[in-house]
């Protein structure tokens, strides 16, 4: 697990990658979609409740293996943190 300065930075890296101004210096970071149709409910991270996302959502990982379930700390393309199982995860690349 990440210390919370590390996902800060992540972050914030992601921030300016989606902002279109991303450093040059730092790798982008690829992007991933939630496996299958329709709609489902996710842990936000920041809220401590359930959302209701659509699958098939663009996301980009924050930190793998974040909590004791091995779930995945994921930033969504509507700015949420979620926890999402890894299996449930895609890789899709650089868009």
């Amino acid at each position: 697990m990440a210390t919370n300065k590390e996902l800060t930075e992540k972050i914030k890296k992601l921030s300016k990658q989606l902002s279109g101004e991303p450093n040059p210096e730092d790798n982008l970071m690829p992007e991933y979609v939630i496996k299958g149709s329709g709609e489902s409910f996710f842990f936000s991270y920041i809220d401590r409740n359930f959302i209701k996302l659509p699958r098939g959502i663009e996301i980009y990982i924050v930190d793998e293996n974040f909590d004791i379930q091995g779930k995945t700390l994921a930033y969504t393309i509507t700015h949420e943190l979620i926890l999402v199982d890894p299996d449930e995860i895609e890789y899709i690349g650089f868009n």
